[in-house]
């Protein structure tokens, strides 16, 4: 509960923070500052042309993807499994798997996973990894969740992958948010 609140008061802080930033924009460039001016005609174009995409980002992707990898690993019971059942061993088997061809992948000698200099910061396995790990989580919980018999209909499925998102939308607003203020201030500075 007071996790919830304190969600709220950063999402109306950072709502209200984004919503005034083109008055204080416009403040700013009055005082001769080299801030650009949202209201500006050049300023009102970008706010057009980018408004749409603003809320989206890496970030935002994602917070999106963790949210719905967290609510289908909870609702298919996967916290709570018995370690010996052999939903579980298979379902673990499928886990190793995937990480071996993850890591097969990414030390192979022309793996397009590591940057062209060789390194793997920066490179596109270090930032797709968290998807990559959500991804495995999810097949995997998806896996479990068939072999365990707790997704046997349709509407099992859909609740499966919408557990988070029912869960947790605040989490979502509140990154999209703070993304389309880093974007505006990115723009304005």
């Amino acid at each position: 509960m007071k996790t919830d609140r304190l969600v709220t008061l950063i999402l109306l802080l950072l709502t209200a923070a984004l919503l005034l930033l083109p008055l204080v924009s416009w403040i700013a460039s009055l005082a001769g500052t080299d801030v650009r001016n949202l209201l500006s005609g050049e300023g009102l174009r970008w706010m057009f042309l980018h408004g749409g995409s603003l809320p989206f980002g890496y970030l935002t992707s994602l917070t999106i993807i963790t949210v719905i990898t967290i609510g289908a690993y909870s609702y298919v019971g996967l916290p709570e499994a018995r370690y010996t059942t052999t939903s579980f061993r298979l379902t673990l088997l499928l886990a190793t798997l995937f990480d071996i061809l993850l890591l097969l992948a990414l030390f192979h000698p022309r793996s397009p996973l590591i940057s062209l200099t060789g390194r793997l910061f920066p490179s596109p396995f270090f930032y797709g990894f968290p998807f990559a790990l959500c991804i495995g989580l999810l097949l995997t919980s998806l896996f479990y969740g068939i072999l365990a018999r707790r997704l046997t209909t349709a509407s099992a499925l859909v609740t499966f992958m919408t557990t988070g998102l029912q869960r947790y939308p605040r989490i979502i607003i509140l990154v999209m948010i703070a993304t389309a203020l880093y974007h505006t201030l990115q723009y304005i500075l």
